[in-house]
């Protein structure tokens, strides 16, 4: 195995926990809400849910995680985060370094 692939694995794992987490409790919540299917039909969704869950969640981890590397975001340009994200201020000076006098400016 690459270094690559141990690295998305790594970072996979990580987001399908969260990410199934997340996805389990959504279907709880609409397995549950429903007052009409309270009984015997929640022996069958709640493993369906499980499974799904699990599934949907590999699938989402897998692609989710080269996206969370830096390198991912450099090739994509400069500051292309900060855009795809719509943070960032018009004719700002985001990410340039400033360059500053080690003596301080006096006023004439």
């Amino acid at each position: 195995m690459s270094k690559d692939t141990k690295i998305r694995l790594a970072l996979a794992v990580m987001v399908f926990m969260m990410l199934q987490a997340v996805l389990f409790g959504l279907g709880m919540i609409a397995v549950l809400y429903n007052p009409n299917q309270i009984g015997e039909s929640d022996f069958f969704w709640i493993p369906v849910i499980i499974v799904a869950s699990s599934i949907i969640s590999a699938a989402l981890s897998w692609w989710i995680a080269p996206h969370m590397r830096a390198r991912f975001w450099r090739s994509e340009g400069e500051h292309s985060f900060i855009k795809w994200a719509g943070g960032g201020r018009q004719g700002s000076d985001w990410g340039h370094e400033h360059t500053f006098s080690r003596t301080p400016k006096r006023d004439s």
